[in-house]
């Protein structure tokens, strides 16, 4: 767990009470001084997430020198309670566009791209592709 968003649990670990707006894309100030984007729409339907996602990533790149600027995006995408419209359905197809996507763009810089299911069913090439162009950001 990365950021619990949510109070009166017992669970340990995650970056305590980071609120913001639930299916929303917004950007905050933290510590005065750091400003974070959040792509977390998650009840849209497959085309509108699809374009969220790029759209952070398009920011992010014309952003890229700006290191006090810290880029959530969330793949995430359920949009009905059954099987073909949960998370783990949306992650096989949403995971390797988006991995395309960002191997077309070649870029430098990407921020944080939150997804569901990394293994082999749902293909590697997306946390592989964020790690490659967040490279960049290593000072050796």
């Amino acid at each position: 767990m990365l950021l619990k968003r949510y109070s009166g649990s017992n669970e340990s670990g995650g970056y305590n009470n980071f609120y913001w707006p639930d299916n929303e894309t917004f950007t905050t100030t933290v510590n005065q001084n750091v400003n974070v984007t959040v792509q977390d729409k998650y009840k849209v339907s497959y085309d509108e997430k699809v374009k969220s996602i790029k759209d952070k990533i398009n920011e992010t790149i014309n952003n890229s020198e700006d290191c006090k600027h810290l880029y959530i995006n969330f793949t995430s995408l359920s949009s009905g309670g059954t099987a073909w419209n949960s998370p783990y359905y949306y992650a096989s197809y949403i995971n390797p566009e988006i991995a395309n996507y960002m191997k077309q763009k070649n870029p430098t810089r990407v921020g944080w791209i939150i997804q569901d299911y990394i293994n082999e069913k749902w293909s590697p090439l997306l946390y592989q592709e964020v790690i490659r162009a967040n490279k960049s950001l290593i000072k050796e």
